[in-house]
This record gives C-alpha cells, sequence and structure tokens, in this order.
C-alpha cells in the first residue's frame, strides 16, 4: 500500500472517530479543520466511504449551507450475511 493510500484509510478512520465522538454531527471544514487537511480531501473520504451521510443542512452565511456530516453506528451484535443470504436477496 502506498503512503498516499496510508495517509487516506488514517484519515477516514479519525473522521469516522471524530463524527461518532459527536451528537451534533461535524461540517466537512470542522472535520478538516481538526486533521489539518483539506476541506476537499474530506469531501472525497465523506463521499466515497460507506457509512457516512448527511444529516442536515447548516447555515454558514445568509446566503450560504453546509452540509452536517454524521456516521452510521453500526451495532456489535449486527450479523454479517452469509454468501447465501446475499444471493437469496438478488433473487
Amino acid at each position: 500500500m502506498s503512503e498516499s493510500a496510508r495517509r487516506r484509510v488514517m484519515h477516514t478512520h479519525a473522521i469516522r472517530a471524530l463524527l461518532l465522538a459527536t451528537d451534533d454531527g461535524l461540517t466537512t471544514g470542522e472535520l478538516a479543520k481538526q486533521l489539518g487537511v483539506t476541506s476537499s480531501y474530506v469531501h472525497a473520504i465523506l463521499t466515497d466511504t460507506y457509512g457516512f451521510y448527511i444529516d442536515r443542512y447548516a447555515t454558514l452565511s445568509s446566503k450560504t449551507l453546509a452540509p452536517v456530516w454524521a456516521c452510521v453506528v453500526v451495532p456489535p451484535n449486527c450479523p454479517r450475511p452469509t454468501l447465501k443470504e446475499k444471493d437469496d436477496e438478488l433473487d
């Protein structure tokens, strides 16, 4: 794995931890500031990774809205589907 891929995985885990640690969600700008990266980089991770979603939009100024992102909480006892169950759902 390349160094940039390792960094992206590290940032993805950090974003997930930050979002799970807050009840109110965070904007890409807030996440970027905490991680020391650009908002566009954070946005790319949020839109490319399963489990992140826009909870609502916050007003930043009179004409600017920013998506407030959150993370799906997966229950620890959530059973993984078997391959057979996945195939049955496709029928």
